[in-house]
């Protein structure tokens, strides 16, 4: 009987051993690809936003076949070897950098990166709208306002535009400290405040319909030159499926099966036939700036070895 007793424990124990071990390396997984951690977090993340993943689409998803016929003209205009190394969602992003430079989109942009007091942030911003505060001149301006980091990645996005000569129409931005501050070093400007592009999870749920119809009568009452694009500096979940019932809300239609942007990432919008259509989205600026710069493979003889500033500090 004692042995008996001996031998159940032993398995016992090794039973929690193999959970504990399990429960860990889940954790530990999830963990890495929440943080995007290479080599596996971030393309474990990317399949996960994936339209391979995501097989449930948003109610106003739509498959427009007059788009996917201009891509297909793009791609075979780029006489693209058998043997060059790019794929189809490669193919899309050229497509929609090449429109987004020929202008007559709406360019809704997240705004730059902030630190992260996710547990106060909503009550920063409501009274710095409601109470008209610039949240720079707080004390609590870490909250709303961009890091260092978000304000030098805008300034890239500035640098981008600048070199591919996109030409823009108006700014308008939320009045929050980083979404105001991200128009100013990204664009130079900003034209017009809406307080209808502050990020709908801050507002009370009795406002959010009417904040979405607001905005909507904002951007389908703009007369935007064809060759100009409109920018919208604000936030992430402007653009939430909650509030865009057909005819109810600010979205008409979308071509996009995965919402969510990273900071500084963008929503390309179209205003077509009096319709708010989701048309593509760059998840990050970078994906998007990389595609405006044409590089060519170059070498250069340092002539001073050992002394490489000297005409060897750059290309």
């Amino acid at each position: 009987m004692l042995k008996l007793f001996n031998y159940l424990k032993k398995i016992n124990i090794k039973f929690i051993l193999v959970i504990n071990l399990i429960f860990t390396t889940l954790v530990l997984l999830f963990w890495i690809i929440d943080k995007k951690i290479p080599p596996f977090g971030s393309s474990l993340n990317s399949f996960f936003l994936s339209e391979l993943y995501q097989k449930k689409q948003p109610a106003l998803f739509k498959v427009d076949d007059e788009i996917e016929n201009k891509i297909m003209s793009y791609k075979l205009s780029l006489n693209i070897s058998d043997n060059a190394v790019i794929n189809t969602n490669e193919v899309k992003d050229l497509f929609w950098a090449n429109e987004i430079i020929n202008g007559g989109y709406i360019l809704h942009f997240r705004h730059g990166e902030r630190e992260k007091w996710d547990e106060a942030l909503y009550g920063f911003d409501n009274y710095e709208l409601l109470y008209k505060k610039d949240a720079r001149n707080e004390t609590w301006y870490r909250a709303t306002c961009m890091t260092e980091r978000g304000i030098e990645t805008s300034k890239s996005i500035k640098r981008g535009f600048e070199h591919a000569d996109i030409k823009i129409h108006k700014v308008l931005s939320s009045p929050s400290c980083r979404a105001r501050e991200t128009a100013v070093y990204a664009f130079g400007r900003i034209d017009e405040l809406h307080s209808s592009l502050l990020h709908y999870s801050a507002l009370n749920p009795l406002d959010k319909q009417k904040f979405a119809l607001n905005l909507k009568k904002t951007l389908l009452e703009f007369d935007l030159d064809e060759d100009k694009n409109l920018i919208l500096s604000a936030h992430n979940s402007v653009w939430d499926s909650q509030t865009a019932v057909p005819g109810e809300g600010l979205i008409d239609e979308t071509n996009i099966t995965n919402m969510g942007l990273d900071e500084t990432g963008f929503y390309i919008v179209e205003n077509k036939d009096n319709k708010i259509i989701l048309r593509y989205k760059f998840n990050t600026s970078s994906a998007f700036l990389k595609l405006l710069y044409r590089l060519a493979p170059e070498s250069k003889k340092c002539p001073k070895p050992r002394n490489p500033e000297e005409g060897c500090s750059s290309m």
